[in-house]
């Protein structure tokens, strides 16, 4: 399976037998350490371990102009696809990868899909939304996720994997708060902090103008018929996906993310799992609602 630029490929390997995180680490670091020696190019590498090996892996190449992103669950159209953990939802996870640039190095994010279980760190503190720079791991669900970025001319991970783990054990992830679903009298916008910009949806439920922070805007608004996402009450129809489309900021841009819909976002034949969003800028969700966005300065 794959999505733009985001390679994915099956399991390297498997066992049955059952393993803490750095056995697990340990055991199948060979392989992986492998796969990724063949991926040096500007990207993020996504592994998915369990009990009985590597189950999921994908390669998120960076590009100078817009973000890659990859969708962590059990749906079938998920690039990282776990189906076989009932505890974890069809649209789990979105994994982003912010625009490089010459000199600096990109970034990723790794954000939850405002799910019943969310991810913890390697202390099981839970989080909703994560930015990094270097190599770090999690759990979600019953699997261990390493994130691994890359770049031309990387020399790889080291053949013993002792200061790997060490170095993966050392990195925090900058935590981020993720908001709870808001309505459309509320809107995204904390009493201290002035406006970004407004959505506006029209359905066939009525319209509606929902004002948005920076804040929202970096930790996530989340679009869909569930009530977990924000102005559920006009995307009720059934075509549109319980969790549709993910707006966010990264690198002081606005992106707009199908999160592995079942029927799409743009609605006029673009296949693009991310765009940027401008002021003006219109997209639909299975061409049952609209939704534009507008910046105030």
């Amino acid at each position: 399976m794959s999505n733009d630029d985001t390679l994915c490929a099956p399991a390297i390997v498997a066992s049955p037998a059952r393993h803490a995180a750095g056995e697990l680490f340990f055991e199948y670091y060979d392989p992986i350490r492998d796969w990724l020696h063949d991926r040096r190019q500007p990207g993020l590498a996504v592994v998915a371990l369990d009990e009985r090996g590597v189950q999921a892996k994908g390669y998120l190449r960076a590009h100078e102009n817009r973000v890659n992103t990859a969708i962590v669950g059990r749906h079938e159209k998920a690039e990282i696809f776990l189906g076989d953990d009932p505890s974890l939802s069809l649209r789990h996870l979105a994994v982003i990868v912010s625009p490089s640039s010459p000199g600096k190095p990109f970034s990723f994010r790794v954000v939850d899909l405002r799910t019943p279980s969310g991810f913890t760190d390697e202390r099981g503190t839970q989080l909703r939304a994560c930015e990094a720079d270097g190599p770090f791991f999690i759990r979600c669900g019953r699997y261990l996720l390493l994130f691994a970025p890359g770049s031309r001319g990387d020399r790889g991970w080291p053949d013993e994997p002792e200061a790997m783990w060490a170095s993966l054990r050392r990195r925090d992830a900058g935590p981020m708060a993720l908001p709870h679903p808001a309505t459309l009298e509320d809107g995204l916008l904390s009493d201290d902090e002035e406006p970004l910009g407004e959505l506006v949806i029209a359905s066939e439920e009525g319209v509606g103008t929902m004002p948005v922070g920076r804040r929202a805007a970096r930790s996530g608004i989340l679009l869909g018929r569930s009530d977990r996402c924000d102005g559920d009450v006009l995307l009720t129809n059934p075509h549109i996906s319980r969790v549709h489309v993910l707006i966010v900021e990264m690198a002081g841009s606005l992106y707009a993310i199908d999160t592995a819909s079942k029927n799409g976002v743009w609605g006029h034949g673009g296949e693009a799992r991310a765009r940027l969003l401008e002021s003006g800028t219109t997209f639909t969700l299975c061409g049952l609602a609209i939704v534009e966005w507008r910046f105030f300065h």
